[in-house]
């Protein structure tokens, strides 16, 4: 672990095995220009030497594409080069998001300032993170957090899904009839209609995977 006033840079290891160990960077770009190339040549230098699975994330105080401000003036496209040249030449990867583009605001200017990268390595290990943008608390940055994978949906709001593949096995109809739909029909909302079919197709195909495995 080192600390330097644009980044906190640790590794992290589970139960002490190399195997599972991965490295953090903590970012914070320097406001001022000039000293954030410094951290650009920092993250080089870390690119260089790093073969573990490596994420960066925080606050790079810089875009990398002109679609990531809206609003405001004096778009200096030199500046942005400079993060893009870093993230293109050693092969980062732009952690996806989800909630609102923009991680930053200030009178009518927004930006999108805080974002993850990582290595090939980490996108190996971890193929579904993405990041979350929360909600400002008492600053004009929105925190970000880092999931290894997508937030679950809710069980009670996911559309249920019919799959065609399950026409294709023999038994499905007889099935079907025998187990699957033996319940009272129920008068009323859609709701009801379509909780009591899924409850019953999906004893259907308990049966046939238990028939299945014996």
């Amino acid at each position: 672990m080192y600390e330097w006033e644009q980044m906190i840079h640790v590794s992290y290891s589970r139960r002490g095995s190399r195997e599972q160990e991965v490295v953090v960077s903590a970012i914070y770009g320097s406001p001022n220009a000039a000293n954030r190339t410094a951290l650009w040549t920092e993250i080089k230098r870390l690119a260089r030497q790093t073969t573990l699975p490596w994420i960066l994330i925080g606050d790079f105080n810089s875009i990398l594409r002109p679609a990531d401000r809206m609003g405001g003036a004096g778009y200096q496209e030199a500046r942005v080069q400079q993060f893009r040249s870093c993230v293109n030449v050693f092969q980062l990867h732009e952690v996806g998001f989800v909630g609102p583009s923009f991680t930053w605001r200030r009178w009518n200017l927004s930006q999108r300032l805080d974002r993850a990268l990582c290595n090939r390595q980490w996108l190996l290990k971890f193929p579904d993170v993405t990041t979350k943008h929360l909600a400002r608390v008492g600053s004009d940055h929105r925190p970000i957090l880092a999931l290894s994978a997508p937030p679950r949906q809710n069980r009670r709001d996911r559309p249920y899904r019919f799959l065609a593949a399950w026409l294709g096995h023999e038994n499905f109809p007889r099935a079907l009839l025998m187990h699957g739909l033996a319940v009272p029909i129920c008068w009323g909302s859609s709701r009801t209609l379509l909780k009591t079919c899924r409850c019953g197709i999906g004893r259907c195909l308990g049966i046939l995977l238990d028939a299945r495995d014996s």
